[in-house]
């Protein structure tokens, strides 16, 4: 119980600073806003979303790592996104715009996180105008990341997306299955192996 309550304590300390360093608010305003998330777990491979369901919280991950994918028609799936320690996640438009999820959310991995309610989030965009800038900044920056997401897939050879990812998010082979991130980056759980296995003994 004690190596919990530090974990959240923790948690609520890396929120706060990653939140200061993006917002103008008081301390009394950031603390006040760091209040409104709360603790929440999710067991290996629980779905936080599925398609077609309203997305009610919005996450800050400080353990595990999640997936967001997209499940098409035909029955094939893609693997869009990771939410790792340190990031946000959540199927932001159907929280901002009260409509249906259009890809699934779930857990790789025991996942910790802090979680504000929607309506939370929302009314503290009403009540922080340097808040509901915060919200913009970070549609902007999900939208340029997957711009760049798509230009990487057409401009670059899988050896070169392999090692850009290295770059960003090596870690992720330690943690999760390496299907996962072959998928992400569009080529064969063997092709992957292979390319590896070229860069380890380069």
């Amino acid at each position: 119980m004690a190596d919990d309550r530090q974990i959240w304590e923790d948690g609520r300390a890396s929120l706060y600073q990653t939140l200061s360093k993006s917002l103008r608010l008081t301390d009394d305003q950031l603390t006040e806003f760091v209040d409104l998330w709360q603790p929440k777990e999710f067991a290996k491979g629980e779905p936080i979303i599925r398609t077609g369901q309203y997305e009610r919280h919005f996450h800050f991950v400080l353990d595990g790592v999640m997936r967001m994918l997209y499940n098409s028609p035909e029955g094939d799936e893609y693997t869009l996104a990771f939410s790792f320690a340190g990031e946000w996640s959540g199927h932001y438009p159907s929280l901002l715009f009260d409509q249906p999820a259009t890809v699934d959310l779930e857990c790789l991995t025991e996942v910790k996180c802090l979680s504000i309610r929607a309506e939370d989030l929302l009314a503290s965009y009403d009540k922080w105008m340097e808040l509901e800038k915060w919200g913009h900044r970070f549609v902007t920056r999900v939208l340029h990341g997957r711009l760049q997401r798509e230009i990487e897939l057409l401009q670059f050879s899988a050896q070169e997306r392999l090692e850009r990812f290295c770059k960003r998010s090596g870690h992720l082979f330690l943690e999760i299955p390496h299907k996962y991130i072959a998928a992400y980056l569009k080529m064969s759980p063997e092709t992957l192996s292979r390319l590896r296995s070229a860069m380890t003994i380069s």
